[in-house]
């Protein structure tokens, strides 16, 4: 699906810039979308490597690998929830407001690829 979603940009992008069809720009709330998206994803994948627990050992021993709280009350296994959620969310945002500017533009002049 990621390959895809490359492909689909990478087209979107030589019909705007090569071929001049204006209605195949991507609208810049859908580049927001996407750089949100990709600057919460991205260091959520530091959190979720950060391993603070240990699950196939004794309760005593996974305690001691437990370190205090990163943000206020919440420890990196929170800070890793938040941010690859709203990662998804702004990433599947980006997916959802990439045809934006094909609104107004009649079915059959839609460029199919």
């Amino acid at each position: 699906m990621f390959m895809y979603l490359i492909y689909y940009v990478a087209m979107k992008c030589f019909f705007f810039f090569m071929k001049k069809e204006k209605n195949e720009r991507i609208m810049i709330k859908t580049w927001v979308y996407f750089l949100l998206g990709n600057m919460s994803a991205w260091p959520s994948l530091y959190f979720f490597n950060n391993v603070e627990r240990g699950s196939g050992s004794t309760p005593s021993v996974s305690r001691v690998l437990n370190r205090p709280c990163t943000v206020g009350i919440f420890d990196s296994h929170d800070l890793w929830h938040f941010l690859s959620a709203s990662g998804l969310f702004f990433l599947y945002m980006f997916v959802l407001t990439i045809e934006d500017a094909n609104i107004d533009t009649p079915r059959e002049l839609i460029q199919i690829f």
